[in-house]
């Protein structure tokens, strides 16, 4: 059985969550506030997914998220009661894989939940293919714009020029994505489908999002090795040996 942590300071939202969650076969701890949920997690280290509430007592859901990005690729949804970009933005930047705007349905809170758990069964039937050796670059660039990429599939580490980057799970899924269709331009919609699956409400601008971050950590400030091709996609430019 799937096992999640709730950190909400409400007790109706945690209890409508558990009960929903429990119907799935998915069992759940619940905190009420940062500190304990801090707690939690530092004395079971099986939990499955974390649900985050932004707005607690005692501290910010996004200082909790940034703690547990320190040592941690559990994958994270936030809620926020506040319909605005800058705090989904900022919720996906700091390491979050998926937000909810309160007041929520509890099954499409289920359905993302699922989702994510569908995405890491795949990432385990995909690891047999070892690593992914890459040299990122285009052709018309000065040489000193390469870089190898090296992904391995069975650590999930990420090695870019030697250096190892750290990714949370959805940079890290979308990075692999790009990676199995390299030098092809794969649009927001299609991302959005095979990385968060077919039933997540999410925008464009998630992705947009995930791309800064994944660039950033890549030392691809420029856009050369994840190309944005105008109206239409992202990119992942490759020079063969």
């Amino acid at each position: 059985m799937k096992k999640i942590l709730i950190i909400d300071d409400d007790p109706e939202i945690r209890n409508l969550v558990s009960d929903f969650l429990l119907k799935e076969n998915i069992d759940a701890d619940s905190a009420e506030n940062g500190t304990v949920g801090m707690e939690l997690l530092s004395k079971n280290t099986d939990y499955d997914l974390v649900i985050l509430d932004i707005m607690l007592p005692d501290i910010s859901g996004t200082e909790i998220c940034k703690k547990i990005r320190e040592s941690s690729n559990i994958p994270i949804i936030m809620l926020t009661a506040r319909n605005e970009d800058i705090d989904k933005i900022l919720g996906l930047e700091i390491g979050a894989d998926d937000y909810l705007t309160k007041p929520f349905n509890p099954r499409e809170l289920t359905a993302r939940i699922k989702a994510i758990f569908r995405r890491k069964e795949l990432d385990r039937s995909h690891a047999g293919t070892n690593i992914l050796k890459l040299k990122l670059g285009k052709k018309d660039i000065n040489i000193k714009e390469k870089m190898m990429l090296e992904i391995d599939l069975n650590s999930r580490i990420v090695l870019a020029g030697k250096k190892e980057v750290r990714l949370t799970n959805r940079e890290y899924q979308l990075l692999v994505h790009l990676a199995d269709n390299k030098g092809i331009v794969i649009s927001r919609e299609s991302l959005l489908q095979n990385i968060w699956g077919f039933d997540f409400y999410g925008q464009s601008r998630t992705i947009d999002v995930h791309i800064k971050q994944l660039r950033k950590k890549l030392g691809d400030l420029k856009g050369i090795f994840i190309e944005t091709i105008w109206s239409a996609g992202y990119r992942l430019n490759y020079l063969n040996e």
